[in-house]
């Protein structure tokens, strides 16, 4: 409950308390997205909280106490308000954390300053009117100040900037990857997965480890003539032809992401082109995998791109083998 012998207004401009003195502005009032949405999990003992932001595909790890400070965040608590909250409840951050938390929350815009609202309270006058019952009191506006007596051009309701040390993990992630996305994935992984998703089974794994030691075998095998064959790919007359193989088989590696995630349920973004250090790269959205509880899950997803890759490469061998024997034959 608010000291009724002290009021603060709710727009961050100073306000006068019953007894004349002045009370100091109040703090940005922050609200947390409603589309953020939270999944508490326990790894290794320790237990997290991942915030996802599905409309724009961001996922961000915190702690609990960072997971309670969000939740206080409605709109109408202050720093000074949640501090005292978070000291009733055990925990102990000082008003400067929260302010800088705070601010992380709206710069990677999971949370957004809220517009300030007049205080039309009874017993209070609005800003700028007279009052009679209290000497020295202004009763016209004045140039160069707000109507509340607040300087022109002071800050009202906007959270502390991000200092450089802030900003520059952002910097530097867009310095070492871009994305460029082109295509929503989902459909098509939706699709793919309903024709070939049984490969992910426990069946379609086992015959996965089959083709792939049996090709291992195959090329081990006949290591000499296959040696002779890479090297005629550094033939300047190939690079196009391994060009057009390597595209094939990197579409393929994140159609395989993309069909794991999907046939485990989850829902697949975009795909497109990354550029990390300036190497182009291509890639699939597939960050919902988070909402996994089964780790084997995730691994299979992060690993169905070289899963599809090295099924890829038993067949190319066994292929190899039966045209070389039909052209021994011939």
């Amino acid at each position: 409950m608010d000291d009724p012998k002290k009021t603060i207004s709710p727009d961050n401009q100073t306000a006068q308390a019953n007894d004349g003195t002045e009370t100091p502005p109040s703090s940005p009032r922050i609200a947390m997205d409603p589309a953020i949405t939270f999944d508490p999990r326990t790894v290794g003992g320790q237990t997290h909280v991942i915030a996802s932001d599905a409309q724009a595909g961001k996922y961000f790890r915190m702690g609990q106490d960072e997971y309670r400070i969000a939740m206080l965040l409605d709109g109408k608590r202050g720093v000074d308000e949640i501090g005292k909250i978070l000291a009733s409840e055990g925990i102990h951050w000082s008003p400067e954390d929260i302010a800088e938390l705070l601010s992380r929350f709206v710069t990677n815009k999971v949370a957004s300053p809220v517009a300030a609202k007049p205080n039309h309270d009874a017993g209070e006058h609005d800003a700028g009117e007279p009052d009679p019952g209290k000497p020295g009191h202004q009763s016209e506006s004045h140039p160069g100040s707000s109507p509340a007596g607040q300087p022109a051009g002071s800050p009202s309701n906007s959270p502390p900037k991000p200092t450089l040390g802030q900003r520059l993990p952002g910097l530097l992630s867009k310095t070492i990857s871009q994305r460029i996305p082109l295509i929503a994935c989902n459909g098509i992984a939706m699709r793919t997965a309903a024709a070939v998703g049984f490969i992910f089974s426990g069946t379609g794994i086992l015959l996965w480890l089959v083709l792939v030691l049996s090709g291992m075998a195959v090329a081990a095998s006949n290591r000499q003539p296959l040696f002779a064959e890479i090297s005629k790919l550094f033939d300047p007359g190939m690079w196009m032809i391994l060009l057009v193989v390597w595209i094939v088989a990197k579409v393929l590696h994140e159609l395989g992401h993309a069909a794991s995630a999907s046939y485990h349920g989850v829902h697949v973004g975009k795909a497109g082109i990354m550029f990390f250090l300036l190497a182009p790269l291509a890639y699939v959205d597939v960050t919902d995998a988070w909402k996994l509880h089964s780790r084997l899950k995730r691994m299979q997803i992060a690993f169905s791109g070289v899963y599809i890759e090295l099924a890829i490469a038993s067949i190319a061998a066994w292929g190899w083998v039966w045209c070389r024997d039909e052209s021994d034959g011939l």
